[in-house]
């Protein structure tokens, strides 16, 4: 495929979320006309770009918030989980896979324990009905435990870490996260990762995103 629409592909891909969604679809129909005259003048967002999109919102990043950000509360919780959609899904198919390896080359997240409290962060929200603690079933000295882990949201200077000073009675543990430092972390960790690929150097890179890329599964909308 030549080089040049590779770019572009990638370009539509890792759209800005920050601009108006008005923007993406003149993109996408430069990119696209044959396609957009085909399906009745209607048009597909990429999926990375929803998911950014209603996570900014979450956060509320953009300028449609500046008069009334006071007023408002951010919605974690649905932040973390549409995170998760697009970490996982992103690094599953156009990083081969390599959660860790995505996770500290470009998320400053160098710890697997770490990035396995963030799968159990979401595993949490998912599966105990929106609230902040899950259980996990572990080894230890040969024998099977229920392990509770917690988790604790706040202002950390950090993205995740478990608590050192942790103590119960019973087999549990702490993770202190701040999801808005997860969510800048991904957005300027995925933003890392197109400028990678649009290096036509990462010849592998670019491979793996070429086989990846099929518009055809993207979610049709439009007049």
């Amino acid at each position: 495929m030549d080089q040049e629409i590779i770019d572009k592909n990638i370009e539509l891909f890792f759209f800005d979320p920050s601009k108006e969604r008005d923007e993406f679809i003149d993109f996408y129909k430069s990119l696209n006309p044959d396609r957009v005259k085909k399906e009745g003048n209607r048009y597909r967002y990429s999926p990375l770009f929803l998911v950014s999109k209603d996570a900014r919102h979450c956060f509320e990043v953009g300028k449609e918030f500046n008069n009334c950000r006071e007023n408002l509360h951010e919605a974690n919780f649905a932040g973390i989980i549409l995170i998760n959609i697009g970490f996982n899904n992103m690094v599953k198919k156009i990083f081969s896979g390599q959660l860790e390896k995505f996770a500290d080359q470009y998320m400053d997240i160098h710890n697997s324990d770490e990035l396995h409290g963030l799968r159990l962060l979401r595993n949490s929200l998912e599966h105990s009905f929106y609230c902040l603690y899950t259980y996990e079933i572990r080894e230890n000295n040969g024998k099977k435990e229920k392990v509770k882990v917690y988790f604790s949201l706040g202002f950390y200077d950090f993205i995740i870490k478990k608590a050192t000073d942790w103590k119960r009675d019973y087999p549990s543990e702490m993770f202190m996260v701040n999801p808005r430092r997860l969510f800048t972390q991904f957005e300027s960790g995925y933003k890392k990762f197109k400028n990678d690929l649009l290096d036509h150097s990462n010849t592998k890179m670019r491979n793996q995103f070429t086989k990846f890329y099929d518009v055809d599964q993207w979610i049709v909308t439009g007049p």
